[in-house]
C-alpha cells in the first residue's frame, strides 16, 4: 500500500523522510495568516489569484510568504506540487496530513481538507495527525497518536471555517468559536482566537505589534530572563542601545505565543518604524524582505540597528492614541480587507468584534 504524507513544516518533512514513513512526503508552509485570501475559484487558482490581489492593491508579494509560488518560475517547489495535488493523492492508496499546532498550519489544514475532502476518489483515502507539539521540535520516531481517518463531520467543518475565514468580513470567522463541531479539529479554536488577535484594538494595532511595542518600552530587555527563565547576552551593546538582532531573538522565543513567521514579524518591525508617523525609530529598512537578507551590509545594518519608541509609540503602549488616526492601514485578515475606513476591532477584553466607525 502507497502512503503520500502532506507536511506544515519543512523540518518535520525531513524527520519523515528520515524515517521513510510514506513514499512521498510533500509540504506546505505557505503563510495564510497574513496576506489576502481570495474566497472564490477554483483552489488550483488559490496563489494566482492571491498575488493578482497583492499586485492590484500594491501589497507586499514575496515568495517568502506566498509560497514561491511565481508564475514565472516554472521550477518553483510550490508550483509543481499545488495544481497536480488531486493527481498525486489518486495515485496513492493512504494520503495522511501531519498538521503542526500553530494557527497558520490550522489554517492550511482546513484549506486542504475543503480542497481534498470533497473529491469521491480521495476522501476514504485521507487521514488526519494533528501534532501534539511542532514536528520540527520532535525527534524521528516519537510520535505519540497515530494519524486517524478523516470523516465527512471533519471535511464539513472545515469547508465551513475556510469559507469563514475568506468572507469580507471577520463575523463568521468569530462565529466559529461557537461551532458545536470545532472540538473535531482540535488545533482550530486556538487559530480562530490567535487571528481575530492580530485585528486591531483601540490602539490600531493588533497584539503582535501592541506586544513588540511593549516589550520595547521595558528597560533591559535584552537580559530578563523569558518564559523558559532564558535571557540574552547584552556584552555586544551599549547601554542604552537596544539592538534589532536581540529583538527579533526574544519575540522568536515566545514560541506559540506569537502567531506570526520570522519574515511576518520583521515585516511588522519595519511597518512600525517606517509609517509617516512611526512607533519605532532606528530601524533601517521599509521592507524586511528576502533582498535584504541577501545583501550582506543591509542585513548587517538592520540587525545592529539600536531601536527605541517614539512618542506616539509611548502612546500606544499607554492605550492612549490610534495608529489608524495617523498613518494608512492597508492589510489582510483572510478575506477582510483592513482599511482606516474599514477597520474591523477585535475587543479581547470581552471576547467581541467591533464593527468600523463610519468616519466623518
Amino acid at each position: 500500500m502507497s502512503t503520500l504524507i502532506l507536511v506544515t513544516g519543512d523540518t518535520g518533512a525531513g524527520h519523515l523522510k528520515q524515517e521513510r514513513r510514506a513514499d512521498q512526503v510533500l509540504t506546505f508552509s505557505h503563510r495564510l495568516m497574513t496576506g489576502p485570501v481570495p474566497a472564490r475559484g477554483a483552489p488550483e487558482d488559490f496563489f494566482r489569484r492571491r498575488r493578482a490581489t497583492c499586485e492590484a492593491e500594491g501589497l507586499c508579494s514575496g515568495s517568502w510568504r506566498f509560497g514561491a509560488e511565481d508564475p514565472g518560475d516554472e521550477i518553483s517547489p510550490l508550483r509543481s506540487v499545488w495544481h497536480p495535488l488531486p493527481d498525486m493523492c489518486r495515485a496513492h492508496d493512504r494520503v495522511e496530513l501531519w498538521i503542526d499546532p500553530d494557527p497558520n498550519a490550522q489554517l492550511v489544514l482546513v484549506q486542504l481538507l475543503d480542497w481534498l475532502g470533497h473529491r469521491l476518489e480521495i476522501a476514504p483515502r485521507l487521514w488526519l495527525k494533528q501534532a501534539e507539539a511542532a514536528l520540527g521540535e520532535r525527534r524521528p520516531g516519537d510520535w505519540v497518536f497515530p494519524p486517524r481517518p478523516v470523516d465527512a463531520a471533519d471535511v464539513a467543518l472545515a469547508s465551513r471555517a475556510w469559507a469563514a475565514f475568506g468572507a469580507s468580513t471577520p463575523a463568521a470567522w468569530a462565529a466559529m468559536r461557537n461551532d458545536p463541531e470545532l472540538h473535531r479539529l482540535a488545533g482550530l479554536r486556538r487559530a480562530v482566537e490567535q487571528s481575530l488577535d492580530q485585528l486591531p484594538d483601540h490602539t490600531g494595532l493588533g497584539a503582535t505589534a501592541r506586544r513588540i511595542l511593549g516589550l520595547i518600552e521595558r528597560q533591559g530587555w535584552w537580559t530578563e530572563a523569558d518564559g523558559r527563565g532564558e535571557g540574552f547576552s547584552s556584552r555586544h551593546l551599549s547601554d542604552p542601545e537596544r539592538c534589532v538582532s536581540p529583538l527579533m531573538q526574544r519575540i522568536l522565543r515566545w514560541g506559540e505565543r506569537c502567531p506570526l513567521s520570522y519574515f511576518e514579524i520583521g515585516e511588522t518591525l519595519c511597518e512600525l518604524a517606517a509609517a509617516p508617523v512611526p512607533a519605532l525609530t532606528g530601524v533601517t529598512e521599509r521592507h524586511f524582505d528576502p533582498d535584504m537578507h541577501h545583501d550582506t551590509e543591509r542585513h548587517r545594518r538592520f540587525r545592529e540597528s539600536p531601536i527605541s519608541l517614539t512618542e506616539l509609540g509611548h502612546r500606544l503602549v499607554a492605550g492612549r492614541d490610534d495608529w489608524s488616526l495617523h498613518n494608512p492601514v492597508h492589510r489582510y485578515l483572510g478575506g477582510t480587507r483592513l482599511t482606516n475606513d474599514m477597520l474591523w476591532r477585535w475587543d479581547a477584553s470581552q471576547e467581541r468584534l467591533l464593527e468600523p466607525r463610519l468616519l466623518p
